[in-house]
C-alpha cells in the first residue's frame, strides 16, 4: 500500500526495513479495542470530585476513538500516513501504537 507498509518479508529478502502486515495490525487494533471496551464496562461509577477516575475513563474512550479512526484509515487506504502532513510514518511507531494518526514531528508535545 504505502512504502512503509509491506507484507512480511520472504526468506532471503535483503530489505532491513521493519515490515508491517496490515492484517496483523488490524487484528491488534481490534484486540486492543476489545480490551478497552471491557475496561470501560468494568470501571466503577465515578463519584463526585473523582478526577482520576474521570480522566481514566476519558483516556480509555479517546484511545477507542483513535482505534476506530485507524481502522477507518485502513479501509480508505490512508493508514500509515500522517493525517497532518501526509508523510509516511515510521513502522516502529505504528508497531508500538497502531492507532497513532500523526508522525512524530507532527505530534504535539506535552510537558
Amino acid at each position: 500500500m504505502f512504502s512503509t507498509i509491506r507484507r512480511p518479508r520472504r526468506p532471503g529478502s535483503s530489505s532491513s526495513d521493519p515490515q508491517l502486515d496490515l492484517a496483523r495490525m488490524r487484528t491488534q487494533l481490534l484486540r486492543t479495542a476489545s480490551v478497552r471496551r471491557t475496561q470501560l464496562l468494568e470501571l466503577r461509577p465515578i463519584q463526585p470530585g473523582d478526577t482520576v477516575a474521570l480522566q481514566h475513563r476519558a483516556s480509555v474512550r479517546r484511545i477507542l476513538g483513535d482505534i476506530h479512526a485507524a481502522l477507518d484509515r485502513m479501509d480508505s487506504g490512508a493508514y500509515g500516513r500522517c493525517t497532518r502532513c501526509g508523510s509516511a510514518m515510521a513502522p516502529e511507531l505504528l508497531t508500538s501504537r497502531p492507532w497513532v494518526a500523526r508522525c512524530e514531528p507532527c505530534t504535539p508535545r506535552t510537558s
